[in-house]
């Protein structure tokens, strides 16, 4: 959710000028898009998108800038549906992908990591059924998972190398073009 208000503010006019008012609107939200994951935190999360929506406008009126508010015109909430982005079970591979450049395990449980980085550590030959988790079978269970669950999050990278020395994970991205994520 995401909450805008548009104020109406006004200030003196430099004397050069006919009018002795200025009457701007302004887009004032209290910061980025909120995550609201359970019905308890409504509240807190309106109070906290309140409360900041607040202070910036305060901000934007104090230091000597002769802003003052005129009257609120309209407050804005904002809600969407949130569907975080996380590893998961198969998921085919898109079109716009070039042919045999990608190597996608078709699992059937949560741990799509796990099983990329067997079939990077322990390819099998051009041909050979390099999508199914019968080829990498017998190698499944030899990378350190310790206490890092599945479907392993980004920030759980770095520990799953300390855990697994002489390998190194890099994550990229898709949207609209490929993109290097450092974490």
């Amino acid at each position: 959710m995401s909450l805008v208000l548009t104020a109406e503010l006004q200030k003196l006019a430099p004397r050069d000028e006919d009018d002795d008012t200025i009457t701007p609107r302004q887009h004032i939200s209290g910061a980025m898009p909120c995550h609201t994951l359970n019905p308890i935190e409504i509240t807190q999360t309106l109070s906290e998108a309140k409360a900041g929506t607040l202070k910036r406008l305060e901000k934007f009126t104090k230091d000597d800038s002769g802003w003052k508010l005129k009257h609120c015109a309209l407050l804005y909430l904002g809600i969407a549906l949130y569907q975080p982005s996380r590893g998961r079970s198969y998921i085919k591979t898109p079109a716009y992908t070039p042919p045999r450049t990608v190597i996608y395990v078709k699992s059937q449980d949560n741990r799509s990591f796990e099983w990329a980085l067997v079939s990077a550590t322990y390819p099998v030959g051009h041909g050979k059924h390099s999508d199914r988790p019968a080829s990498y079978q017998a190698h499944f269970g030899e990378l350190n998972f310790t206490d890092i669950s599945p479907p392993v999050k980004v920030t759980d990278i770095a520990k799953f190398e300390s855990q697994n020395p002489g390998l190194s994970v890099n994550v990229f991205g898709w949207k609209h073009d490929l993109y290097h994520c450092i974490y």
